[in-house]
């Protein structure tokens, strides 16, 4: 949810988004839905993956996202304007150097599915990344 709020709050038109631990694709289609001219959305799950093609597909808006087994450790991925990771504390703190290489200049980094207890060595994995905004909900942060 915050990642979805986050997104809301960002220029997403006409952009490229990368969504990181695509899941059920929720991310993608939001940013799809906001204008986003090309979302890139992989996943290390196949499952994850096999529900975000039927998701996709069910809002029709194939053309604009295209969905990947990959991950983000490991596969060639170009930069994005908006880049989206909704992953566990631990993934995000592991993939810190390798998700702040993917966003250019003037980019934007989304950072999710960390507990509070957590977010003070995520934001330490990410030192010398300027925080914009610092979300808060029911003990998650964004």
């Amino acid at each position: 949810r915050l990642c979805l709020e986050a997104l809301q709050a960002l220029p997403i038109a006409g952009r490229h988004v990368l969504d990181v631990g695509a899941g059920s694709g929720v991310l993608a289609l939001a940013a799809a839905r906001l204008g986003a001219r090309v979302v890139t959305a992989i996943d290390v799950d196949r499952d994850a993956l096999a529900a975000a093609r039927r998701n996709v597909r069910l809002n029709r808006l194939g053309r604009r996202i295209r969905l990947r087994l990959a991950d983000v450790a490991t596969a060639r991925l170009s930069r994005a304007d908006v880049v989206v990771a909704n992953l566990t504390a631990a993934a995000l703190a592991r993939h810190a150097g390798r998700l702040t290489t993917l966003v250019p200049p003037g980019g934007y980094l989304v950072l999710g599915g960390l507990l509070a207890e957590e977010a003070a060595a995520v934001r330490a994995a990410f030192r010398g990344v300027r925080v914009v905004s610092h979300v808060r909900a029911d003990g998650w942060r964004c």
